[in-house]
């Protein structure tokens, strides 16, 4: 009875998201971000999503050490947006 349950409740969620999907690929945005997709290296090994996530981290490094930088310069601490 309790596996039936979730069994009905996961397939549930997985439709939904799957629904989800085909309605933002569908969409002018989802296409226009395919169309981007195709163009960065790796995308027809699925790993489009690496270049992103490198420039992320260079860029989340850069501002980190930066901060810390004006901080140890000054010797004041250096408020952070959040």
């Amino acid at each position: 009875m309790i596996t039936n349950f979730f069994d009905s409740s996961l397939s549930n969620y997985w439709v939904k998201i799957e629904d989800t999907k085909q309605l933002l690929s569908q969409s002018t945005f989802g296409q226009a971000m395919a169309h981007v997709q195709s163009f960065l290296p790796l995308a027809s090994s699925g790993m489009d999503w690496l270049v992103p996530a490198l420039v992320g981290a260079v860029f989340g490094t850069a501002h980190y050490l930066l901060l810390q930088r004006a901080k140890t310069s000054t010797g004041m601490e250096v408020p952070m947006k959040r």
